[in-house]
C-alpha cells in the first residue's frame, strides 16, 4: 500500500535559523498517522527521534568510530542543509553487502548477540543482487507528492499550515503534484495533455 514518510528537522529555537537539534519521523497510511517506535537498547536512552545525545550514545553502545561527531554532529548537518542539498530517492540493490546492514546480521564476522549486529529478521544469505536482478528485472517504485513546508503542514493529521495554495474547485487532487500523479503515463500524447491541464488548473 502507498505510504507517506514524513521527516521533520527540528531546531533549537523552532525557527529556520536555529541549530538542528532533532530529526523526527512519522508515517501516514490509510489516513492513519503512525509515530516512530522507541529505541530499546542497553546504553541508549529510550527515544523515538535522532538527537545528538542519541548519536553519541549509539556510537559508544555499538563501539563505532564516532565519525558523526568528528564532522560536527547535528549542528554541522543543519548548517549543510542551510547551504542547500539535493534530495535523491532511488530503488537499488547492494553489490557490496547484499543490504544485510539494513535488516539482517551485519557484519557477518561478528556475533549476532553483539549490540548493533542484529538489525532485522532477514536471512544472512538474502539480498543477493544477482537473485534480485534475475527474479525481479522489472521491479519499479513510484515516489510522488513530494512536499516541504513548516512542521506538520505537509500531511493529513499534521498540525501546521500548508505552505502552498491550491484551487480545490478546479484542481484534481490536493495540488499540482497530486494531479500529475493521477495522469495516465500511456499513451504519451494523453499523458502530456494531462500534465498541461494540471498545470493550467493547479497553478
Amino acid at each position: 500500500k502507498p505510504m507517506t514518510v514524513v521527516t521533520q528537522f527540528i531546531t533549537s529555537d523552532g525557527t529556520d535559523n536555529g541549530d538542528l537539534v532533532e530529526i523526527r519521523r512519522v508515517y501516514v497510511q490509510d489516513g492513519q498517522v503512525i509515530e516512530n517506535s522507541f529505541s530499546n537498547l542497553d546504553g541508549i536512552d529510550a527515544t523515538d527521534s535522532i538527537t545528538q545525545k542519541f548519536c553519541d550514545q549509539s556510537k559508544v553502545a555499538f563501539g563505532d568510530v564516532d565519525d558523526h561527531a568528528e564532522k560536527g554532529g547535528l549542528k554541522a548537518m543543519g548548517e549543510s542543509l542551510d547551504r542547500g542539498q539535493v534530495l535523491v530517492m532511488s530503488m537499488w540493490d547492494d553489490h557490496d553487502a547484499n543490504m544485510l546492514w539494513l535488516d539482517s546480521n551485519y557484519p557477518l564476522d561478528k556475533d549476532p548477540s553483539t549490540p548493533g549486529v542484529n538489525r532485522g529478521p532477514c536471512p544472512e544469505d538474502s539480498g543477493d543482487p544477482v537473485d534480485m536482478e534475475q527474479n525481479y528485472p522489472d521491479a519499479t517504485v513510484k515516489y510522488y507528492n513530494v512536499k516541504f513546508g513548516t512542521i506538520g503542514s505537509t500531511y493529513s493529521g499534521g498540525n501546521g499550515s500548508p505552505t502552498t495554495t491550491s484551487k480545490p474547485s478546479e484542481c484534481p487532487g490536493d495540488d499540482l503534484a497530486d494531479c500529475m500523479s493521477m495522469c495516465p503515463t500511456e499513451p504519451l500524447d494523453i499523458f502530456q495533455g494531462c500534465i498541461l491541464e494540471c498545470q493550467d488548473k493547479c497553478t
